[in-house]
């Protein structure tokens, strides 16, 4: 969200204020960076975001439920606590 703020902020300051080289040096960072269209990115996070509040909304009262728990795990299945900084350090070395 901080990213859209910074966007729309820097997008409405007129071209001849002090802060129209602080407009240039972020177009040049995210052309630098890749990002062509700032707008269809965030358009695109934003997007995703939602699709998955659709899914926790469906999803964690089951998991509440407790039927996870009672399923028979094998005996090489690695402990529940393990798995969510076990996946994060997988997506973040991609």
């Amino acid at each position: 969200m901080a990213i859209v703020a910074i966007d729309l902020a820097l997008e409405r300051m007129p071209s001849n204020t002090a802060g129209n080289g602080a407009l240039s040096a972020y177009r040049r960072w995210l052309t630098r960076v890749g990002v062509r269209k700032p707008r269809a990115l965030i358009a695109f996070v934003l997007l995703c975001l939602v699709a998955e509040a659709i899914n926790a909304a469906f999803t964690y009262p089951a998991l509440r439920s407790g039927w996870f728990t009672t399923l028979v795990q094998p005996t090489w299945s690695p402990p529940s606590v393990i798995f969510g900084p076990v996946w994060t350090a997988l997506y973040l070395s991609q």
